[in-house]
């Protein structure tokens, strides 16, 4: 059960300790995770709120959190002592009281708690260590914005918690692209105080930099990909980050970029610089399934089977589930690629079974997209019906224009082979977002524009959408 401070105690120690960070309600809310209308009735007196609210405050105030009950006890023993004989309220207002003597008499009192404090410092324990470390991952974790809490709380300025910032931004990546930018930004700015402390601490901006260049490509933006990937490779070259990552990583966050770019030819001598780098075995593995997937966009399937065959045996008995997923999946989208149906429909409940274990929403609506492409050349156009419509929603709910786009497409084909023109008109009204998104390439852009008129006029014929899904597809792989 959640212990509640009196109401009158909470609000004066909320309203003094954002007077004394000279910080405003919005400020303290955005570094506490708060909301700044919760906040603003806790200083009114009309929100109780908890001791671990109240701390979290005091993090975001710079103040530290086990001085807030002796803190509460004070101001409580204050404010009964300034009171009227029988009654325990203060003023509706509490601004008087903190401007005049509580105000002086409490700074007096915190500031003597603290000093108190500095003289009975010790190093904390391994456990303890731990413990505190866990807790602002934690923290991190549940905030709206990561880079607040480590530019505004002077415990947050790590290097474990910057690497914990990069390794998490790197798991996320795949699901939830725009949460590991956040990340990842966080990470840079941090990595940016480190630097400017102790220059040795560079390494920590080009580790960051990198993964902001890989959150950037994930959500699209493949600018600021290219800005921070160029800042990333420079403080390479300058010595800083060898230590905290093989070279061979640089070169294939590198070939991602370029693979998205459609720069294919640069992409795979990245590519085959970074597995000379890796050393063989996981590493080698790993860099095979992301030269796979360059030769599948750039539609060369058979090459990427080839790869793929030589990745299993380097990933085979890998502790990754993550990766054996990866090589499956990529086996069935390519087998798809090459209109070899029956060979994916083989192959989807081993992958359905390890994606479902894994459990990352992403992975299962592309899952489900290839799904239906399956039941639809099997004949089960109802089940495909219903499986593109999923995949569509989800890809729309998410802004992933491309794949909306060419997701759309599939699902009007199957409409129109059943007679129904109006629900494509409405799917065409439906998609007209993805003119805004800066993400599509300009002839499938071009593409999905014809398909929208032609909609709206309602002369769109089976025939144009066939050809247009080809040519969206083609201009995807550039």
């Amino acid at each position: 059960m959640v212990k509640r401070v009196d109401p009158e105690d909470s609000r004066l120690l909320a309203v003094l300790l954002r007077k004394r960070a000279r910080a405003t309600q919005e400020q303290v809310g955005s570094r506490a995770g708060i909301d700044q209308s919760d906040l603003s009735k806790i200083e009114r007196g009309e929100l109780a709120a908890s001791q671990e609210t109240l701390e979290d405050i005091a993090d975001a105030t710079w103040f530290r959190r086990h001085l807030v009950s002796p803190s509460l006890r004070f101001l409580r023993a204050f404010r009964l002592a300034g009171s009227q004989p029988g009654s325990t309220q203060t003023p509706s207002d509490p601004e008087p009281v903190l401007s005049s003597v509580a105000n002086s008499a409490v700074l007096v009192a915190t500031s003597a708690l603290l000093e108190l404090d500095s003289s009975r410092e010790r190093a904390p324990s391994p456990e303890e260590e731990a413990r505190d470390l866990a807790e602002m991952c934690s923290r991190l974790e549940r905030a709206a914005s990561p880079r607040l809490l480590v530019e505004g709380l002077h415990e947050f300025q790590r290097c474990e918690i910057c690497l914990w910032l990069c390794q998490t931004s790197s798991d996320r990546v795949t699901a939830e692209p725009h949460r590991a930018r956040q990340l990842a930004e966080a990470a840079s700015r941090l990595a940016d105080l480190l630097a400017a402390r102790e220059s040795r601490h560079s390494s920590f901006r080009c580790l960051a930099l990198a993964q902001l260049a890989n959150a950037c490509r994930a959500c699209g933006d493949l600018l600021g990909a290219e800005r921070a990937l160029y800042q990333a490779r420079k403080l390479w070259e300058a010595g800083h980050g060898p230590g905290l990552f093989p070279s061979w990583r640089l070169d294939d966050w590198e070939a991602s970029l370029r693979r998205d770019q459609r720069r294919y030819g640069e992409a795979l001598k990245l590519h085959a610089r970074a597995l000379l780098a890796s050393g063989g075995g996981e590493a080698a593995g790993w860099v095979l399934l992301k030269k796979s997937s360059t030769l599948e966009q750039k539609g060369d399937f058979e090459a990427a089977l080839e790869t793929l065959a030589e990745a299993e045996p380097l990933i085979a008995t890998s502790w990754d589930r993550r990766l054996r997923w990866v090589l499956l999946f990529n086996r069935a989208v390519v087998l798809d690629d090459l209109g070899r149906h029956d060979e994916v429909a083989e192959l989807l409940p081993g992958v359905r079974a390890l994606t479902e274990e894994l459990n990352q929403a992403m992975d299962l609506i592309r899952l489900d997209w290839l799904d239906a492409r399956v039941l639809r050349s099997q004949g089960r156009r109802d089940e495909a019906l219903d499986g593109f419509a999923r995949v569509r929603a989800a890809f729309t709910k998410e802004k992933i224009a491309y794949h909306a786009g060419l997701v759309t497409l599939e699902l009007s084909e199957l409409l129109l082979e059943r007679g129904e023109t109006g629900a494509v008109k409405t799917l065409a009204k439906e998609m007209l977002w993805i003119f805004e998104k800066q993400d599509v390439e300009p002839e499938a852009r071009k593409a999905l524009r014809l398909f929208c008129d032609a909609a709206a006029r309602e002369a769109v014929t089976l025939d144009l959408v066939r050809r247009l899904v080809a040519q969206v597809r083609r201009a995807g792989r550039g």
